[in-house]
């Protein structure tokens, strides 16, 4: 079993901030692998399919993004799975649009969402892929916290769009190995 979460803020208003790339992700995943993500929990919306004869998870939590880890926690104990069966997929400042890393774990770098999440498994031991946004042009934590509520810019969404073929190899790899 592996289960994708996706962060991103909840409501309309957020739908296609920068900081909400985890969730359209899932969004992605869910269309492609036919999974309807409509199960509704207290913290998120989750779906389940099978992807190469692997049982897949597809989750969006329904807090904010600095509340994530509450989700992932609550997911993660009713499904009964470790913290090594989930991808955390989410925006980061420090990669410029639409390349990507993945990692198999690390300190939160700055992210509010991966803070709340390694405080509430109490590890930083989980699979991550970090989808890069770039950083405003001034600089400041008052900028970036600004800059990550902003709706992408057109050249800059179909820059993450292109993106996505590549990063969903690396996914179909996460899923295959696991």
């Amino acid at each position: 079993m592996i289960a994708f979460i996706g962060l991103g803020n909840p409501g309309d208003e957020y739908k296609n901030n920068r900081h909400n790339l985890g969730c359209m992700a899932i969004d992605i995943l869910s269309e492609r692998y036919n999974i309807a993500v409509n199960k509704i929990e207290s913290f998120y919306v989750w779906g389940q399919g099978e992807v190469f004869g692997k049982k897949v998870f597809l989750i969006k939590p329904l807090i904010f993004v600095n509340e994530s880890g509450r989700a992932v926690r609550d997911f993660i104990e009713k499904a009964g799975l470790e913290k090594e069966d989930i991808v955390i997929i989410y925006d980061d400042l420090d990669l410029p649009i639409g390349s990507f890393r993945v990692r198999s774990d690390g300190r939160s770098g700055g992210h509010n969402g991966l803070v709340s999440i390694i405080n509430q498994l109490n590890s930083d031991e989980f699979k991550r892929i970090k989808i890069g946004i770039g950083r405003p042009k001034e600089r400041g934590k008052r900028r970036e916290a600004d800059f990550v509520l902003t709706d992408f810019p057109k050249k800059e969404f179909e820059q993450i769009i292109d993106s996505f073929p590549s990063i969903i190899d690396e996914i179909e790899k996460l899923i295959r190995k696991d």
